[in-house]
């Protein structure tokens, strides 16, 4: 009889488990997901960063071209 009466209590732990259990699946979820979103920023800024140091140069290099231009006439 004891068993019986302790079952329903021991039914509530162990969904109070699983449901536990669930939400740090969830939490893990989102924290990699956030992680793996901050790296794609991180990636796009980098790429931004390098597309603008490129035209800086392409521009010098123009600018450049214009002096030497303009000291050989």
């Amino acid at each position: 009889k004891t068993r019986e009466a302790l079952e329903p209590r021991r039914q509530m732990a162990r969904e109070a488990n699983d449901r536990q259990r669930q939400a740090a699946r969830v939490a893990e979820t989102l924290a990699k997901s956030s992680r793996s979103k901050k790296r794609e920023r991180e990636r796009i800024n980098l790429q931004a960063a390098r597309e603008a140091a490129e035209k800086e140069r392409q521009a010098d290099l123009r600018r450049e071209e214009l002096a030497l231009r303009r000291l050989e006439s």
